[in-house]
């Protein structure tokens, strides 16, 4: 109350910053403070998968009754395949993209950061609108309605893949988390509310469009409005985007490999003997996909942590080791940095693969009662319970492929992707002729490719002074003029 009398409400500014205090001081501690950290980048790290596979599990129980289960399973199917097939248009471009504005912000001062975004946000948006509805068309079941939904819902996904690589580039993390976070929610109570008039899987997959296109509001909404966006810049930046892509071609194709070879051991039943179809014509095979969904959900801890090994402690220790080089060091110095590093990564990897061993074990204990709790059959326990030991090699997998990655060895990363992906496939096709459905594939692929991966990330962590001097310096490989006795006289 004012010195008046006169009520007076408080400050509605003051008290959210209050608010915000009060949380930050809540979760600074010693005991939440790591759980928040490991949360926040497993969000960052495979978020949309991970909320994606939640948000069809709460419409799935929500609205099974309601649209019936050939409905749902369209619906599923629509989702899966959106989010999968955005994913590989969108992420080798986001990543190179982001490789472009961490260089412009470390080295250039921000410059054409807006522009590079908008123009990874248009290829990605491009390349998943021609993919998504060629695939539209080639499984033929789709009705217009219904393959128009599944093409938009393709492209909200690719923006949303591409504002996680730009935004995570930027290391703004929390503006990435909050507007996800709301962004789902919408996406989820919006698909809940619009299902109960029983209208069918389209408007269902409308309104999960609009979350997606809401949480990719909230993280552009700054970069694009606090820029001046003109054609001659974005021309720029398309040009700067093209020439890393001429430059990186095999980090390139080997993302696009990277996605594509962990659902081989999938389509090699999704179009077998075995293959099933759903009423709109998606090639799937239930059973095992969601025994193989179900583990791979295991190896979230592995992407979190990679995600904050390589914020806490690989990057500053790579940016420390260019820094010492710039102070003309001598050998000895630069080689004590050097094996400092690969104590450092290599002892944070097995700790990495130790945890999750523990989650594995974890998963594998709790299989039968997950068996029971989602009425599975029992054959998808076996499935499953080999899929979380595959899943746990993979977790290696993917561990050497970031130390493969720091290295800056992009064509080991291609030959390791190009040998998953084989793997996968022959042996896939090779366990299903001897002994029918089974997880034996992915576990062998997943086992060739973690010991082979981690030949690779040992070696290149070991001789990483050779690396970073000689493999992969680009400056001596540059083409130079042929002198001869004629042009130097």
């Amino acid at each position: 109350m004012s010195a008046s009398g006169e009520l007076k409400w408080p400050d509605a500014e003051a008290a959210l910053r209050g608010s915000a205090r009060a949380l930050r001081w809540l979760t600074a501690g010693p005991v939440l403070s790591p759980v928040i950290s490991f949360l926040a980048g497993a969000i960052v790290a495979v978020g949309p998968w991970v909320v994606s596979v939640i948000a069809l599990a709460v419409i799935s129980a929500a609205l099974t009754p309601v649209l019936g289960h050939r409905a749902i399973e369209d619906l599923r199917l629509a989702v899966i395949y959106a989010f999968g097939l955005s994913l590989l248009t969108t992420a080798p471009i986001g990543t190179l993209t982001a490789r472009l504005i961490r260089n412009s912000v470390n080295e250039h001062g921000g410059r054409r950061v807006a522009e590079l975004y908008a123009v990874s946000l248009m290829l990605g948006a491009g390349a998943t609108q021609l993919l998504t509805a060629t695939v539209a068309v080639l499984l033929g079941g789709l009705s217009l309605q219904l393959g128009v939904a599944f093409v938009v819902l393709s492209v909200s996904a690719s923006l949303l893949w591409t504002d996680f690589a730009v935004m995570s580039a930027l290391r703004d993390f929390w503006r990435l988390i909050r507007s996800f976070v709301l962004g789902m929610l919408i996406a989820i109570g919006g698909a809940v509310f619009v299902a109960r008039g029983n209208s069918g899987v389209e408007p269902v997959l409308w309104s999960f469009s609009v979350g997606l296109l809401f949480a990719h509001f909230l993280m552009s909404s700054h970069l694009i409005r606090s820029s001046e966006l003109d054609l001659a810049r974005l021309l720029e930046a398309a040009g700067m985007i093209v020439a890393e892509i001429r430059e990186q071609v095999l980090l390139f194709a080997g993302i696009v490999l990277a996605v594509c070879a962990v659902w081989v051991d999938k389509l090699v039943f999704w179009f077998g003997p075995v293959g099933m179809r759903s009423a709109s014509g998606f090639p799937h095979f239930a059973p095992y996909d969601s025994a193989m969904f179900i583990a791979h959900l295991s190896i979230i801890p592995t992407f979190a942590a990679i995600f904050l090994l390589n914020e806490r402690l690989a990057e500053p220790r790579i940016d420390a080791f260019w820094q010492l080089l710039r102070a003309r060091p001598t050998y000895r110095a630069m080689a004590t940095e050097a094996d400092r590093l690969f104590d450092d990564i290599l002892t944070a990897i097995f700790r990495i693969l130790f945890v999750q061993a523990a989650f594995s074990a974890l998963f594998v204990e709790l299989s039968a009662h997950i068996v029971m709790l989602l009425s599975m059959e029992m054959r998808q326990l076996a499935w499953m319970r080999i899929g979380l030991v595959a899943a746990l090699l993979q977790s290696f997998f993917f561990a050497n492929c970031f130390v493969i990655m720091l290295c800056n060895r992009a064509r080991r990363f291609f030959q390791l992707q190009v040998i998953f992906g084989a793997s996968n496939l022959v042996a896939g096709i090779l366990a299903y002729w001897w002994t029918g459905v089974s997880a034996y594939g992915v576990f062998v692929a997943s086992l060739v490719s973690c010991l082979v991966s981690f030949v690779f990330a040992y070696g290149s962590l070991r001789s990483f002074l050779f690396i970073v001097f000689i493999r992969e310096n680009a400056a001596l490989y540059e083409q130079r003029p042929a002198y001869t006795l004629k042009n130097l006289g």
